[in-house]
This record gives structure tokens, sequence and C-alpha cells, in this order.
């Protein structure tokens, strides 16, 4: 190989291994390297990139698990969980993970306090007679609505069936016009005179 060619890849790779931070840069840095493994340091940049790789392949994941953490909702937690976890004892790692689980745990434990609320609302609501009329009015106003709406669908559908029967008529008697107007141009009133009475 050319030293003009080793040093310009050399060059190259140097630069964007400087300049990156994401894992298949350095990837492809280490292969151009190692193509040129035998010029000044290239086969220790080499090795370099690939420790670089690993660096920033668990960077991303934790910068990925850090913002699922933003969201603020179990499965989110859950994620960043299983992002952490692939990083192992990489920077703060198990304590994320720790934060994340009692996360979690804090909103199951507003959940199933919310739960048990409302069911202690219902009890409570089922136990009062207004809240059985309260009831039957809500299921009556259900009814009424349903009914209301069907009743107007039904009504467009035979508004609709009865502009459609008019189109149709209108569209005989232009028919029957014009043959009658043509007979007639024909001298023919033994057939235009039935046709342009209706």
């Amino acid at each position: 190989m050319a030293v003009e060619n080793a040093e310009e890849i050399y060059n190259s790779a140097l630069k964007a291994m400087k300049t990156s931070y994401r894992p298949e840069v350095f990837r492809n840095d280490a292969k151009q390297f190692e193509s040129i493994s035998g010029y000044k340091d290239a086969k220790q940049l080499a090795l370099l990139c690939h420790e670089q790789e690993k660096e920033a392949g668990l960077a991303e994941i934790y910068r990925r698990a850090k913002d699922a953490m933003v969201t603020k909702n179990i499965a989110s937690y859950e994620r960043a969980i299983e992002g952490f976890e692939k990083v192992g004892d990489w920077k703060d790692a198990k304590e994320q993970i720790e934060v994340c689980r009692s996360a979690i745990e804090e909103f199951k434990r507003k959940e199933e306090k919310e739960r048990l609320d409302e069911l202690r609302r219902e009890r409570e609501a089922e136990k009062e007679p207004l809240y059985w009329i309260q009831r039957r009015k809500k299921n009556l106003r259900t009814v009424v609505r349903t009914l209301a709406v069907t009743a107007g669908v039904l009504l467009a559908g035979v508004i609709l069936l009865m502009v459609l029967a008019d189109r149709g008529r209108q569209a005989r008697y232009a028919r029957a016009y014009a043959e009658g107007t043509g007979a007639l141009e024909k001298g023919d009133y033994e057939i235009a005179y039935p046709l342009l009475r209706e």
C-alpha cells in the first residue's frame, strides 16, 4: 500500500474518531486503522476505537434508558430498567434501576389506593336511595338519546328515499316529454299525445 494512501486513510479515520460519539463510526474507524495496521500507531488506534465503540454503545443505551424515565409511567420505567440492565455496572445504572423500581412501586400504590377509594365511594353510594334515583335517570337519558338518534337516522333515510324517488319521476317525465316532442315534430300525433299528457 502506498504511504500517501495509508496517510490519507490514517488522517481520515483519526479525524472521524476524534469527532464521533456513535458506535458505528468507531467501528468503521477501527476497520480503517486495521487496514493499515503496520502504519504509525494504527494498530493501537484500532484497539482504542473498539474500546470507544463499546463505550459509545453503552452510552447510547444508557441515554435511551434515561430518556424513557422522562415519560413517568410504569411502561416507560420498565423500558428504562431493561436499558440499565443491559449496561450493567456502567456509570450509575444500578442506582437508576432502583430509582425506576421505586417509581413503579409508587405508581402501583397510587393506582391501588385510587381503585380502593373508588370502590368505597361506589359502596357508599349504593346504600343511598338517591343513588338509585340518579342511576335510573341516567339510564332513562341514555334510552331517550338512543331513540332520538335512531329516529333521526330513520327520518333522514325516508327523506333520502323520497328525494331519490322524485328524481326518478322527473327523469321519466323528461324522457317522455323529449319523445313526445320528437313524435310531434314528425307529425305522429297518436304517439305524441299520450306521451305529452303525462
